[in-house]
């Protein structure tokens, strides 16, 4: 599995299959409770469940992307090592293996910092023009 899909690019069959797993099992775990009836006490009839190995670009669309990035973000534990270090290049490393973009990735952080941490609205709308990579 070579697609670059979500927010992250997931690559490769495992993720694929990891993302599609958990994504299925918290859909199913939180569907809603109904009243136990011979018409609706069987989860198969919702057709929410995903197939990313069959069809990887269903995480190129939102919400999909989103939940995807959230997920593999949480699971690889890039939260602790942006929170410990601020170390751009460590997360890079969790995220991809290796360093390939990292001057981009760091000027990317530098302007979404800026712009997460404006207060104004005049420091809001600088942010915001200059917020195009």
């Amino acid at each position: 599995m070579g697609c670059l899909n979500g927010l992250i690019q997931l690559t490769g069959r495992y993720n694929y299959e990891d993302a599609n797993k958990k994504y299925n099992e918290n859909i199913t775990k939180n569907l809603p409770t109904l009243p136990n009836t011979k018409y609706n006490n069987d989860k198969s009839c919702f057709s929410s469940l995903a197939d990313f190995i069959s069809n990887p670009t269903l995480l190129s669309q939102f919400p999909l992307c989103i939940e995807e990035s959230c997920f593999y973000w949480k699971s690889r534990g890039c939260n602790k090592i942006s929170e410990d270090t601020g170390d751009v290049s460590k997360v890079t490393l969790s995220v991809n293996g290796g360093l390939n973009g990292l001057s981009f990735r760091i000027k990317s952080t530098k302007k979404a910092k800026t712009l997460l941490s404006a207060t104004t609205e005049k420091e809001i709308e600088k942010s915001y023009s200059n917020i195009l990579f």
